[in-house]
């Protein structure tokens, strides 16, 4: 591929959480490498390169009517990307989590000749909800859509619309798989996930997302390690009601000798030190002085950045002992498994941390070895530049 090469990137938002992160990080490498990057999102666009596409969600007027008609071809939206694609002329068209971007796009991607890559950060090709849980926390496991009907966690509201769910997946799935559309997972779990709802196991391609091991790293000098991290939005699906939960166990038990702190947007609690959304960069200053990074979701969407940057950061990882995490975390090694909802079970390991600083330490490292290995972002992004000469020739 020659220089100049033009990547556009669509995604829901623009500076958000993770899969941004992710996106910005691969973006960054391209232009490194000579590319041309830019940005579609539902954000305001703030640069001169980075544009807008109207969100569902955005028209609030008839909303659930709009989200059933439109539920993968929002003709709003697929207007404004249409005009993009005239304007900028890409090469790659770089899809990431088009929560309420009409998926329609991809569609019209292929049609235009572009050259299109799909990568999925969670569930939402085939989970309203996104994240494959049912009203008791337990993962779905229906090999189709019946469960929407009655068991989905979504708002009541939307109910209603349920039965029209399992056809709009389908119809999906059949634009996921146009021919010239490539897709990729960030983890195996979410391959197999996806293959168990039609997806040909063989189209998708497994990238794990990267870490820059460079930046986040181990303190230079032993700092006391006195508090226990949550980094995430705050909904029940990212495990922030299970980590309020286990600060009021553990104080209970042993007193505040730990300090739980949760970074992210929606928190609010007395009992942990709730920190709203801050820039990535101030983020290295918590990993470092965090005895344990808490997991503590029930169907991990893959691989994290959050719990890989602060195992860069020789921060031990406690987590649900879920499918997926297999990938990422080993038990008794880099990380702790907890039985998934075992609060007093967690709060019980995070003391054994406490008073055993030297066995934390040697799992620290070894957290740092395993992100070294297989979630550099060197390895990611090299995968990734591949990938975009082989689509483009």
């Amino acid at each position: 591929m020659g220089k100049g090469t033009k990547i556009l990137y669509v995604n829901d938002f623009f500076k958000h959480a993770g899969a941004e992160h992710a996106m910005h990080d691969i973006a960054n490498a391209a232009l490194k490498s000579g590319y041309q990057a830019y940005f579609a999102t539902t954000s305001r666009a703030r640069e001169p390169n980075h544009f807008t596409i109207p969100a569902i969600h955005g028209r609030a007027r008839f909303f659930l009517l709009r989200r059933t008609v439109f539920f993968n071809a929002d003709p709003i939206a697929i207007k404004k990307f249409n005009a993009i694609l005239r304007t900028l002329k890409p090469d790659i068209v770089h899809c990431h989590n088009l929560y309420h971007i009409s998926p329609g796009i991809i569609e019209q991607a292929v049609k235009s000749s572009t050259a299109c890559i799909v990568t999925f950060h969670e569930f939402w090709p085939i989970c309203m909800n996104r994240t494959m849980l049912i009203h008791n926390l337990k993962p779905c496991m229906q090999n189709d859509w019946s469960n929407c009907a009655s068991k989905c966690r979504r708002r009541k509201i939307e109910l209603l619309l349920k039965p029209f769910v399992g056809r709009g997946f389908q119809k999906r799935r059949e634009l996921l798989l146009k021919d010239g559309a490539t897709l990729v997972s960030v983890s195996n779990f979410i391959k197999k996930t996806l293959a168990r709802f039609g997806y040909p196991k063989e189209r998708i391609e497994v990238i794990p997302n990267g870490v820059d091991t460079t930046y986040f790293t181990p303190p230079h000098k032993d700092l006391e390690r006195r508090s226990v991290l949550y980094v995430g939005r705050g909904v029940e699906s990212k495990g922030i009601f299970d980590f309020i939960k286990i600060a009021r166990i553990y104080q209970k038990k042993y007193g505040k000798k730990l300090e739980f702190v949760a970074i992210g947007t929606g928190i609010e609690s007395k009992i942990v030190k709730s920190i709203r959304w801050i820039p990535r960069s101030e983020l290295l200053h918590y990993y470092r002085r965090a005895l344990a990074f808490l997991q503590l979701q029930y169907v991990p969407p893959g691989t994290g950045l959050a719990p890989l940057e602060s195992m860069a950061c020789a921060t031990p990882v406690v987590a649900y002992a879920v499918p997926g995490v297999e990938e990422y975390l080993t038990d008794g090694i880099d990380s702790y498994l907890a039985e998934p909802g075992n609060l007093d079970n967690v709060a019980d390991v995070l003391e054994n941390l406490r008073q055993n600083p030297e066995k934390s330490q040697i799992m620290g490292i070894k957290a740092r070895e395993r992100v070294e290995k297989f979630f550099s972002i060197t390895e990611n992004t090299r995968r990734y530049l591949e990938l975009y000469s082989k689509v483009y020739q």
